[in-house]
């Protein structure tokens, strides 16, 4: 399975990574390794035998920042590593590394830190392949999002066309909302509805199926809206209620998935 960096990163928050340097292309991972010195050197000797491998780019390496920074010159522009910062270092000299750089707290060594990667990608690997054997059976919408009651950290409804609820989440917010409100009746109702209209999300779903915007309890937070479609047909909405000011970007990676 291919996941994002933002989606990882999402899963380790509490170790609050720091994003040094960006990737210079937005790209997908098909695991996690452990960095070594010679892992360069290994690479290119398997390319000059025809043995097929994953190339540098597929994978996150994992390592102390010590090492990477004994061992740049043999790091390249398409490598991601994920740091343990166990030794102080300026920021110039942190931004002459090559590739990406995420730096988390010393104090988690790089084998905690690499189980913890491993971890998350079998577990999404496993999440994805069970939602892709409930739709083969035939399962329903809110069958569905039970299945991935584990995954969801944030309320969301799912609507048909013609916004009857179809599907929502056990966890519900704890204020009174419009969202409370839908569940319990069933369906949006037409203030609701005329709130959506005036933030002209359908037009914004037309260009894009997945959109951050205001909420419509608040417009100074923001929430995320959904559009499901098919042979250019729409077949429903969904509203992830997360009503925060800023939205993590891992979390929209997930819900695409």
């Amino acid at each position: 399975m291919e996941i994002t960096l933002a989606l990882l990163l999402y899963f380790i928050r509490d170790l609050e990574p720091v994003t040094v340097k960006e990737l210079e292309n937005a790209r997908y991972f098909l695991g996690a390794q452990q960095y070594w010195k010679n892992e360069i050197f290994q690479a290119n000797k398997l390319k000059q035998n025809d043995i097929i491998f994953q190339k540098d780019e597929d994978y996150l390496y994992v390592a102390r920042l010590s090492e990477i920074l004994e061992d740049a010159e043999s790091l390249h522009a398409d490598m991601a590593i994920l740091a343990s910062a166990d030794r102080a270092c300026e920021e110039d000299q942190l931004k002459k590394i090559p590739g990406g750089l995420i730096l988390v707290s010393g104090k988690y060594g790089v084998p905690y830190v690499l189980n913890r990667m491993i971890n998350i990608f079998r577990f999404l690997t496993e999440w994805d392949k069970t939602m892709h054997i409930a739709a083969l059976e035939g399962k329903n919408v809110q069958e569905m999002l039970n299945l991935s009651a584990e995954i969801l950290e944030y309320p969301m409804t799912v609507f048909d066309s013609g916004f009857n609820v179809l599907a929502y989440t056990s966890a519900l917010p704890t204020i009174a909302t419009h969202f409370q409100e839908t569940i319990r009746n069933g369906y949006t109702n037409a203030y609701t509805m005329s709130l959506v209209r005036q933030q002209r999300i359908f037009s914004k779903l037309e260009k894009q199926p997945l959109i951050v915007a205001p909420a419509v309890e608040n417009p100074e937070l923001q929430n995320v809206y959904m559009a499901f479609a098919a042979d250019g047909n729409v077949l429903g909405y969904g509203y992830i209620f997360q009503n925060r000011t800023e939205i993590e970007m891992g979390y929209l990676d997930l819900r695409q998935i």
